[in-house]
């Protein structure tokens, strides 16, 4: 339901998933890992999650991922 009101609002939506997830296909951007091991999904899920929390930060705050500020 969250998916289907993300897209009445016009929302963009994003889905961290395995190799062939169902929710994948309801949502603007899919990214799957081609794995069917659970451990190595979620390991991977996470290293994205952290990735994407660096971009944020050095978008917003200007912070570097290694810790410093950029200019």
């Amino acid at each position: 339901r969250a998916l289907a009101r993300a897209r009445e609002l016009g929302l963009e939506t994003v889905a961290l998933t395995r190799r062939g997830g169902a929710i994948g296909s309801l949502c603007d951007v899919s990214l799957e890992v081609d794995s069917a091991d659970t451990a190595v999904i979620q390991n991977t899920h996470l290293a994205i999650e952290h990735a994407l929390c660096a971009a944020v930060e050095e978008i917003l705050f200007g912070v570097a991922a290694d810790g410093g500020v950029n200019p």
